[in-house]
């Protein structure tokens, strides 16, 4: 029996919204620096 599976997919959720959080950030920056051109 697994110890912590909830763990081990929490991990593999936040891994998820970080990339996610990411590509979000970099889409704003590239969006204002077309903008600004």
């Amino acid at each position: 029996v697994q110890a912590e599976p909830s763990f081990r997919h929490a991990a593999e959720l936040q891994k998820v919204l970080d990339l996610a959080v990411l590509s979000d950030e970099k889409r704003a920056e590239l969006r204002a620096s077309a903008e600004t051109r």
